[in-house]
């Protein structure tokens, strides 16, 4: 995912984008964890972007899930899709910016 500081405007990517996906009772209820900018002191927690790709691919994958959860359809492992990453994040993953 990639991010934009809505403060400083500075952008930067993450391999470690997490969505949650609720399936109950016919709905799916989906959360995106966001980061903080670590320039910004106090800075909020932002929203990430997706590429049109990634987004398909996810969407893919939840569309697996319910057919295996709700409805029985056996899925193999080798039909899940990796999710691409944009570009190698620079340095290793800050967990206190989650």
């Amino acid at each position: 995912g990639r991010f934009q500081c809505s403060q400083c405007l500075h952008k930067w990517s993450s391999a470690k984008v997490h969505i949650l996906f609720h399936m109950r009772r016919g709905k799916v209820r989906m959360r995106i964890f966001r980061q903080s900018c670590r320039r910004c002191p106090g800075a909020p927690l932002e929203e990430p972007s997706f590429s049109q790709e990634n987004m398909e691919r996810i969407l893919h994958n939840l569309v697996l899930q319910i057919l295996k959860d709700f409805y029985n359809v056996p899925v193999q492992p080798s039909e899940l899709l990796e999710v691409v990453v944009d570009t190698v994040p620079a340095g290793p993953h800050d967990s206190s910016h989650c």
